[in-house]
């Protein structure tokens, strides 16, 4: 094994440009950036156990676990936290349209909570600001007046913006989970495109569109069987809930499952297709495209949490992959 000494690796890495992860959880959206290319220089959430676990994954980060109010009025400095690129995935509880009886203060707070991304844009002034979101964030019975503030003061700022719905399953990822993107750029930077589809749904489709998904050069999107191919008990991250379960909806081998949630309850697909028990948490993570080698820490509803919240790595590296082109 050869050694690289920590110096010497970050004068390798010096070159690259910039992330800051606002937001950031266990570090799905900062990974994906990683893998187009991109330095992470510090990630902040107010979760101990996933500022934890993006700490131990991203080593050579400044790390925060600070409410955002805090990093804004007494931690932010322009030049230390300045970035090309901020990255920004604030809760989607407020948002979701799978949250209907939640607590209405809750689902507030957490919905002004992406009311101080502009704030933070308006202090670092990065080149691109990436805002990621459940497709509800602009949903007109949930968030019309939050979204049409959102987008005023960011414009106010002087920064030009685009949206777009991505699904994951066209970038490799083994869910049907889809995301609201916005890219805002200040002035003098072009506006990143939208990534080009990578992937489709194999089964779904005549063979006519098939032949000519692949004479595109696209690729069948994993399945369940193929997502969890090569795991055993020794893999980290394998443990568990030990709870019995609740019901027999199981994810079906030949099949991508829709979105996966960051808690195991009754009546989501959260069974394992072959065997009578919950999902582990690296199942779990590799239908999120996250690799063996991401350790999540905390005890196991944390990692679970962590791992469900996650902006999937492989939709993420594709978008920063447009964005790299642009700074």
């Amino acid at each position: 094994m050869v050694l690289i000494d920590s110096s010497l690796k970050m004068q390798v890495t010096d070159h690259l440009p910039t992330v800051g992860d606002l937001f950031c959880g266990a570090g799905g959206f900062s990974l994906g950036a990683k893998m187009a290319g991109f330095r992470v220089k510090w990630g902040l959430d107010n979760e101990r156990n996933a500022t934890e676990t993006y700490k131990f994954n991203n080593e050579e980060a400044m790390v925060y676990t600070l409410d955002v109010y805090d990093f804004i009025e007494n931690n932010i400095n322009r030049k230390k936290h300045k970035v090309d690129v901020l990255l920004a995935a604030p809760p989607c509880q407020g948002y979701t349209m799978a949250n209907t009886r939640g607590n209405i203060i809750d689902m507030t707070n957490n919905m002004i909570l992406a009311l101080t991304v502009p704030l933070i844009v308006d202090k670092l002034k990065p080149k691109v600001l990436v805002f990621e979101n459940v497709r509800g964030f602009f949903n007109k019975s949930k968030s019309d007046e939050m979204f049409r503030m959102f987008i005023n003061d960011i414009q106010d700022i002087g920064y030009k913006i685009e949206t777009q719905i991505l699904k994951a399953t066209n970038f490799g990822v083994c869910q049907r989970r889809e995301r609201f993107f916005l890219m805002a750029v200040k002035e003098g930077i072009r506006m990143p495109s939208w990534p080009e589809q990578t992937h489709f749904i194999d089964g779904i489709c005549t063979e006519q569109e098939r032949a000519n998904y692949l004479k595109k050069g696209l690729q069948p999107t994993p399945t369940v069987s193929k997502a969890f191919r090569g795991l055993t008990n020794s893999s980290p991250n394998m443990e568990y809930c030990k709870r019995s379960p609740y019901h027999l909806k199981r994810l079906t081998l030949n099949s991508i499952p829709s979105t996966v949630l960051c808690t195991i309850n009754p009546g989501w697909d959260n069974i394992h297709p072959t065997e009578f028990r919950y999902i582990s948490v690296r199942e779990q993570a590799r239908l999120q495209t996250f690799p063996d080698d991401y350790i999540f820490l905390g005890d196991l509803n944390a990692q679970y949490r962590q791992v469900g919240n996650a902006v999937p790595p492989l939709l993420a590296k594709a978008l920063m992959e447009e964005v790299k082109q642009c700074i």
